[in-house]
Order: structure tokens, then C-alpha cells, then sequence
């Protein structure tokens, strides 16, 4: 049976189509007459074929109301999709043209129904499979999972448009333009270059819906940007991340879109400049931030890597914070004693599943605020760095009973803390009563550090052996063959109960 379908002839649309391409002014011109159920499957074979003239013309006559270009480029063949990986720039830059051609007149297109442009690689839609002759139901527009549910098409007249119905043209409020939103130099795709000439051009631009928002390396200027996010729906945007350098008075500009997310999911912050010193001007512009936090009730995992921050105003910003978070990270020294005593005691911080205080300078914290705060969460807790914390052998000493009653934690990383073979022992042995560990990162013990210390390195061989016969675990190191005494090297762990 296999065979047979394997062996069936093509059929007559895809054959028409595969004709009408070899000329490409003809299929053009063609396009106004073509059925509408031959559209995707030329489509199709015009992205693969690289026909950017076409593309763009059909974008300019699609008779659906629903047209998902990014999962058209990760749906193709093999073949035919490494050919197109090339020209997706392309490919995106010929579509957006055909809206650019669209949004350019002063009426609307007769056979014109397209509503919605789709850029996202991962929208979860049968349009291709039915429409290009691969599936068996019929559906002009995305499934609800795609996050772009449309009403169906008997509501909606997909159809053809009878005699005398009246098309009333309204660009910005016909056409939505679904994609992940990365603002960067130099962009990353065709979108962004599309916008930002309309914008400098004075033209209208249409409705954006995305559920990533990204500011990344040297971002816009912020008028341009500004004028963009205003046509963002921004209640639809679920992850944020500003990961570029920005100061305080740059961020304060962002904060009102950032209050109108109101479905914001995840925030990350890296790389924003702040003067250490809390001034006047400092104090008002950080209030400004954290004050919209309070409008963000869905937000569960905030991720903080300040080169510099204000010091000791990190409860300012939790005390705006509503739902207890899922994953908190503060790193990269933005940390001061009186932030992690906050946090300890922080109804926000009771059902973390996920904490990183990576690179945050612990040597003279008191430890008993990281007790308290491993404590309070070790129900919940899955994954916990403190790698690169410098942590003493007391510090640890003081958490680890806490750190026993972490009984659903996976994943424990601590390099960066030199700590003595004694110790070590002791973090292993807590960890590892809990039966739910699966990976552990560390660095040698201080007496492996020293230059071929080989009877050192022989010592710590024989303690993990015995830890793995008294727990009865497996510890296999993924790398083992480097050397044990370089003291920049760190080691992981995969753990088999």
C-alpha cells in the first residue's frame, strides 16, 4: 500500500502549477483568474523555487484570511527547505513587499482576504497539509494551539465575495502581522528593516501581535521604537527580554508599554547600567519601574543580571510583585545582604521551582538568610546554582540541612566554591539522601587544585566510590579525562539512583 502512494502521478494542480511557474510573468498575470484552491499549492512551490516576484504578488491577491509563511519555510522537504534556509530573508522580505504594495492603496482589492500574516516558525496550523493536497480536512485558518484563532470560514465568507457585496478598505485594522519582535542591530530578518522604513516614512504600519519581545545588543533609537510598540498588542506578549546597555532613564522610557503586558509570563533584564549610588533622580526613576510590576499578575519568572543596580533596592521591586514567582534569577553581583534577607522571608519567593545566584559575591553574606530561603522553598525546589558564589566551607556547613529537605530537587550547581574534600563529602551525601537528584556541577576540593596533587586526586576518587556504595547511586562525570588539578575546572555529574 505504501508503495502504491509512493508511486501515484501528480496531480493536475500541482502540474498546472509546476507549468505556470517556468513563467513567471505569466503566473502573475494569472493570479487574478487562478482558483483560490490553487493558490497554496503555487505558493508553495514558489517559496521553494525561490520566486520572490511571485510570492509577492500572491501575497497581494491571497483569497484566505490566513497566510502562515514561517511554518510554510519549516514544513517544506528536506530538500526544498535547505534550499529555501538560504533565501529566508528573501523570501520574508517579498511578502512583506506585497503588504507594503497592499497597505499602499486606496482601496481594497477584490479577491483580497487576507487578514492575518503569520511569520512564526512554530504556529501549529493544517492550512499547508490540507491545502496543498497532504492532509484530508479542509481549513483556511489557524488552529486554536497557533494562538491566532480565527473564526471558521463559513462565518467568516471565505468564499468568493458575491456581486454586490461592498469592500470597505481599513489597513491597519484589516491586517495583523503575527512574529516574535526583535529590535537589533543589524536585524536578524526582513521584518524589523520593513517596519522601521514605514516608520521613517511616515506610513501607516499594521497591527503587530507577538508573544516575544526582544531589545537585545545596540537596539533602536527609542522614537522609532516607540512608535513600533505602539502598534504592538501588547496584552498578547508573554516573554520580555532586554538584554542590551540601557540605563535607568532608558528603561523608565520602556516601563509604560511594560505595564500594558498584562499577560507577561517571563521578564528578563541583563546589562542595564545603573548608577550604584541612590540619588534623587535614581530613586524616582527606579520607583517609575517597579510600580508597573504590579500590573504584570501573570508574571512567574523573572530573571535579573544587572551589571549594575541600585544597591539594596531589590525589595522595592518585590513588593510590586503579585503571584508567587516559578523561577527567579539575580545574577552577576546585582545581590546585597539586605536583598537576601528580603527574599527570604518574600511571599513571592515560597514556591520557587527554579533559583540562580550565579556569580553573586556570598563570601561575607550570613548565611542563615540562604538557609531560611532554601528552607521555605525545599517543596518546591527542582534547580539551584550557586556557582561562582565563593562560598565558604562554614557558609555551606549552615545550609546544608536545609539543603537536605530540598526533596524534589534535580539539578545542584555549585562551582566556583572552593571548598575543602570534608565538605564536599557532606554537600554530596545531603543532596543525595533526597533520591531525586539528577545532575550535580562543582568544582574539585582545594586539595585537587594543587599542582599534581595525584595522591589528592586519588583520595577524592575514593570517597565518591564510597559515597555511591553507601547511597546506593552512580556518579558518572561527563568529563573525565581533563586534568583534576587545573583550579578553573569544574566538573558535572550525572546521577542514576
Amino acid at each position: 500500500m505504501e508503495k502504491q502512494e509512493s508511486c501515484m502521478p501528480p496531480r493536475l494542480v500541482d502540474l498546472a502549477a509546476q507549468s505556470l511557474l517556468e513563467d513567471e510573468a505569466a503566473a502573475v498575470a494569472a493570479l487574478q483568474s487562478l482558483p483560490r484552491e490553487s493558490f497554496p499549492p503555487l505558493f508553495v512551490l514558489a517559496v521553494a523555487g525561490r520566486r520572490c516576484r511571485t510570492v509577492q504578488a500572491m501575497v497581494e491577491a491571497w483569497p484566505f484570511p490566513y497566510l502562515p509563511l514561517g511554518a510554510l519555510l519549516k514544513a517544506l522537504p528536506l530538500g526544498a527547505l535547505l534550499k529555501a534556509l538560504g533565501c529566508h530573508k528573501d523570501i520574508l522580505k517579498a511578502a512583506l513587499n506585497g503588504i507594503d504594495a497592499l497597505l499602499a492603496r486606496d482601496f481594497r482589492p477584490t479577491r483580497w482576504k487576507l487578514q492575518v500574516l503569520d511569520l512564526r516558525s512554530d504556529a501549529e496550523t493544517n492550512f499547508w497539509h490540507v491545502w496543498a493536497g497532504l492532509g484530508d480536512r479542509v481549513s483556511a485558518s489557524p488552529s486554536r494551539e497557533s494562538g491566532a484563532a480565527q473564526p471558521s470560514p463559513e462565518k467568516r465568507g471565505v468564499g468568493p465575495s458575491s456581486p454586490g457585496e461592498k469592500q470597505q478598505f481599513a489597513s491597519t485594522e484589516v491586517l495583523v502581522l503575527l512574529s516574535d519582535l526583535c529590535f537589533m542591530k543589524p536585524p536578524v530578518d526582513a521584518l524589523l528593516p520593513f517596519l522601521v522604513k514605514r516608520v521613517k516614512q511616515n506610513k501607516l504600519i499594521p497591527r503587530l501581535r507577538c508573544r516575544k519581545l526582544e531589545i537585545l545588543d545596540e537596539p533602536l533609537e527609542n522614537s522609532i521604537m516607540h512608535m513600533i510598540l505602539e502598534k504592538v498588542e501588547l496584552a498578547r506578549v508573554e516573554q520580555v527580554e532586554v538584554n542590551c546597555k540601557w540605563n535607568l532613564v532608558d528603561l523608565a522610557l520602556f516601563v509604560p508599554f511594560l505595564g500594558q503586558m498584562i499577560h507577561l509570563n517571563r521578564l528578563f533584564l541583563s546589562g542595564i547600567q545603573v548608577h550604584a549610588s541612590i540619588s534623587r533622580k535614581v530613586k524616582r526613576l527606579w520607583a517609575k519601574f517597579t510600580t508597573q510590576l504590579s500590573k504584570l499578575q501573570q508574571l512567574q519568572h523573572l530573571d535579573l543580571d544587572f551589571m549594575r543596580s541600585p544597591a539594596g533596592r531589590l525589595h522595592k521591586m518585590f513588593k510590586y510583585l503579585l503571584p508567587p514567582l516559578e523561577s527567579l534569577s539575580i545574577t552577576n553581583r546585582g545581590l546585597m545582604e539586605c536583598d537576601l534577607k528580603y527574599l527570604c522571608t518574600c511571599p513571592n519567593t515560597s514556591q520557587l521551582r527554579r533559583l540562580d545566584l550565579s556569580d553573586q559575591q556570598l563570601t561575607y553574606f550570613n548565611p542563615h538568610y540562604l538557609h531560611t530561603l532554601l528552607e521555605r522553598t525545599s517543596a518546591t525546589l527542582e534547580h539551584l546554582n550557586l556557582g561562582g558564589c565563593k562560598m565558604t566551607d562554614f557558609q555551606f556547613t549552615t545550609i546544608l540541612p536545609a539543603l537536605g529537605q530540598c526533596s524534589q530537587l534535580h539539578c545542584f550547581r555549585f562551582p566556583g566554591n572552593t571548598l575543602p574534600m570534608a565538605a564536599l563529602e557532606n554537600v554530596l551525601r545531603h543532596v543525595l539522601l533526597q533520591r531525586k537528584i539528577r545532575s550535580l556541577e562543582m568544582s574539585f576540593p582545594v586539595e585537587c587544585q594543587r599542582i599534581r596533587n595525584l595522591r589528592a586526586f586519588e583520595d577524592w576518587q575514593d570517597m565518591l566510590i564510597m559515597i555511591e556504595v553507601d547511597l546506593g547511586v552512580q556518579l558518572t562525570c561527563f568529563e573525565p579525562d581533563l586534568e583534576p588539578w587545573r583550579s578553573c575546572y569544574s566538573i558535572w555529574f550525572d546521577v542514576q539512583m
